[in-house]
């Protein structure tokens, strides 16, 4: 699939504060097309005497290979040649992965993809015109999903027994989980109901209080999955009982009405300190 569209693409280094570059905008390179496709499912099966073709245990997303082209022109040598060091500077191998955006200014969402420079970019000098060339920037997502550009916090004072958590993707979010102190066994739990299945997933702390002044972290991001607390920093992942929490995430329109995920929760005894957070970018499945 190539995106050929008039929009605006920028990108950026994730790092804290740094602005993004428009491609036809400070970097003067013009967005060609970007080669992708959209994420590729992966199942997971077994075979299985009684069944026909194997048994089905779920599935993964593929990364994605991409390849982004653009186009740059000068009206000078030394401004092509600084044109070619902007380029190689933005898609240098950072370590952590670059934000790249789209912007259909005004005729749709605004939205990003993680990815990392995977091969050399290359100014293809053989049809280079002038001071004028094509740019292939090879890139690699781990996670092949787009998601917002901004990150959504839900949070509970833990009133009453449950919270609404409001997430608008359409594939299913991982978010990162701060329950802060105090608060002690406390139980967080989403059921999905479908017609084929009911999927339940319990965060619980049974046994464990979380002082005043210390944040759990538990972040269900990506493939590793973590779980430590702030105070002191060290590893809590001991204090989760139940093995369905590797399981927690936010379930998706439609399979919840209109994105709303109800989270229920149970709690021994709690200060007026104590509340969750749920962090979160909503994801998507193309842009």
């Amino acid at each position: 699939m190539n995106y050929k569209s008039g929009a605006i693409w920028s990108v950026a280094p994730d790092v804290t504060a740094f602005p993004f570059t428009l491609i036809d905008g400070a970097v003067n390179a013009y967005h060609v097309h970007l080669s992708m496709r959209t994420a590729g499912v992966r199942r997971k099966t077994f075979s299985y005497p009684g069944a026909d073709g194997g048994v089905d245990k779920g599935y993964t997303l593929d990364p994605l290979r991409m390849v982004w082209e653009l186009f740059v022109k000068a009206d000078t040598e030394s401004a092509f040649e600084t044109k070619r060091e902007n380029i190689y500077r933005l898609f240098k191998p950072f370590d952590s992965a670059i934000k790249i955006r789209c912007d259909l200014v005004g005729l749709g969402p605004l939205r990003e993809i993680d990815a990392i420079v995977d091969g050399p970019v290359d100014f293809q000098q053989s049809k280079q015109l002038g001071f004028s060339a094509l740019v292939r920037v090879p890139l690699y997502a781990p996670n092949g999903l787009w998601h917002s550009t901004s990150e959504v916090i839900e949070t509970s004072t833990l009133p009453g027994s449950s919270m609404i958590v409001a997430y608008s993707g359409n594939y299913m979010g991982w978010p990162v989980i701060e329950i802060v102190g105090q608060v002690t066994d406390l139980v967080l739990t989403t059921t999905l109901a479908t017609a084929y299945r009911t999927e339940t997933s319990v965060i619980k702390l049974i046994g464990t209080t979380v002082a005043d002044g210390d944040t759990y972290v538990i972040d269900m991001r990506g493939s590793v999955k973590r779980a430590y607390g702030t105070s002191p920093a060290i590893n809590r992942i001991d204090k989760l009982v139940d093995p369905s929490w590797l399981n927690f995430k936010l379930h998706p329109i439609p399979i919840e009405y209109e994105g709303y995920n109800v989270v229920n929760y149970t709690y021994a005894s709690k200060n007026a300190n104590a509340r969750v957070r749920f962090r979160f970018y909503n994801q998507y499945i193309g842009y």
